[in-house]
């Protein structure tokens, strides 16, 4: 290690602040010990539910021509890089903000992959920051500021692969159609709740997003 980056980690290790979980009433226990975002259940169908989320910030980066798993990789290194201080903001110019759940991506596929090539990936804001937000210092890291949204999700467990997260996103999708329900065509959303290091009783999640 050269005495330059070692003199980073101890800024980035210096800057650390960690900040307490501000836990919602509603808060679903698949969230585990992590804030996650505000909704209320408004509706169910064979297979899936109608979720009203609350408008809130994430921060997101987006990744091209790359596989889902080399994708979220890559996405997931970013994001954490800058929760982990990689931001302008607290005493040491950067501050630490906890991981929270889930972790998302907008999957646009494309006529020959369902998880296509263009996938934004994107952290929940805790609460502690949702209004004084410290800003990225990467450029390929930016934030999403989602507006009230109405999403029908799909929940399944276990480990998710790229065949699992299609496959249950057709399912989604044919149900749907089925029940004759209005839904945005051009995309997506993968929603995974655990790490890697959870073994037991894992939450993965599709959305679709309602139209009118």
């Amino acid at each position: 290690m050269t005495s330059s980056t070692l003199f980073t980690v101890l800024a980035l290790i210096s800057c650390f602040e960690v900040i307490n979980g501000q836990w919602t009433d509603n808060k679903p226990s698949f969230c585990r010990r992590l804030e996650c975002p505000v909704y209320s259940v408004t509706g169910e169908g064979e297979g899936y539910e109608i979720r009203s989320y609350e408008a809130a910030k994430w921060v997101s980066t987006t990744v091209m021509n790359q596989s889902y798993r080399s994708a979220g990789r890559t996405a997931f290194g970013k994001l954490f890089s800058y929760i982990s201080g990689a931001n302008e903001g607290g005493k040491w110019n950067c501050v630490k903000i906890d991981m929270t759940a889930p972790v998302t991506a907008r999957v646009i596929p494309t006529t020959t992959s369902a998880l296509g090539n263009n996938m934004t990936y994107s952290f929940f804001i805790p609460f502690e920051f949702q209004d004084n937000t410290p800003a990225p210092t990467s450029a390929d890291v930016f934030f999403t500021n989602m507006a009230d949204f109405e999403v029908y999700v799909r929940s399944f467990g276990g480990f998710a692969s790229s065949k699992d997260w299609t496959r249950h996103s057709n399912i989604l999708k044919a149900a749907l159609d089925n029940d004759n329900l209005p839904y945005d065509t051009r995309f997506f959303y993968t929603a995974g709740y655990d790490s890697p290091f959870t073994l037991f009783n894992r939450h993965n999640e599709v959305w679709y997003f309602k139209t009118t």
